[in-house]
């Protein structure tokens, strides 16, 4: 049941949800309808007036780092890769986010494309 107002305005009302573990999950709607303001409780960047995120029967709380793809590119296409995801890695408060990067890129098997411009990437 999240809730979410700004002054007056609710900008999310009363939303209840759950998404499978092996599911992809999308949310559409029209322009205003709250879905950044839904995504944002979700991941943490902003409280909800009334409403709790549960993962499971776990709590989520602010500081948990719940991720998603925006709808734009929030990269920067002139740096690497490698650059991009050790700023991300910072920005999230990783102490040495070029070791989290080097593991991910392993993991993914994207090593080869680390280095390119992120333009290059896709």
């Amino acid at each position: 049941n999240l809730t979410k107002y700004y002054g007056d305005n609710c900008a999310v009302k009363k939303i209840t949800f759950g998404v499978r573990g092996e599911d992809c999950f999308g949310l559409v709607g029209a322009s205003g309808a709250g879905k950044t303001s839904a995504f944002d409780i979700i991941t943490g960047t902003r409280f909800a007036n009334f409403g709790s995120v549960y993962i499971g029967n776990q709590f989520v709380n602010r500081t948990q780092g719940i991720g998603y793809c925006p709808q734009f590119d929030a990269m920067l296409p002139r740096l690497s890769c490698r650059q991009n995801m050790t700023i991300i890695a910072g920005l999230i408060g990783y102490k040495k986010p070029h070791l989290i990067v080097n593991e991910m890129l392993r993991f993914l098997d994207l090593n080869t494309h680390a280095n390119k411009t992120f333009g290059r990437c896709r």
